[in-house]
């Protein structure tokens, strides 16, 4: 296993397996980041939120990608300019009841809130690998984002 990954959790699997099963949307509504207290940890299918969550917001896109034998999903964020100041380590993916779809060990990534001239934005990137079966599955509700079905 690569040392910055996604884990789905047992929640999200079950969510997963509903879309794929009863042709319903694998909906997710928002993406968390935090700190995990200031170390890393490995990331569990049991856990039900972040260790430390620093900021939540809207996912600013979503997809998926196939490829040959297998693709992805993925939930992108965007942390203002005025969001800041703290180390990012893990980020979350959640529902619209806070149920805690996957989690990420994700490489430190330092964001600084911006001065009063400055524009800095961040884009977060979370994905969910799967095999080419469950993509072709998923069925994943794509309106109101900044990206097509392409």
């Amino acid at each position: 296993m690569s040392e910055f990954y996604c884990v789905v959790t047992n929640y999200g699997y079950f969510k997963l397996y509903e879309a794929m099963t009863q042709h319903v949307a694998f909906s997710a509504s928002y993406i968390a980041v935090g700190d995990s207290n200031g170390s890393y940890y490995e990331p569990e299918t049991t856990q039900t939120a972040l260790k430390n969550q620093k900021y939540a917001g809207g996912i600013f896109a979503q997809g998926k990608i196939l490829k040959e034998n297998y693709g992805y999903l993925y939930f992108d964020l965007q942390l203002p300019p005025s969001e800041g100041n703290y180390y990012i380590r893990e980020v979350g993916l959640f529902d619209d009841e806070d149920n805690l779809l996957a989690i990420t060990k994700y490489p430190e990534t330092y964001k600084n809130k911006a001065f009063d001239d400055s524009d800095k934005t961040l884009n977060i990137e979370l994905q969910i690998n799967l095999s080419k079966s469950a993509i072709n599955s998923i069925v994943i509700d794509e309106s109101g984002n900044l990206v097509s079905r392409d």
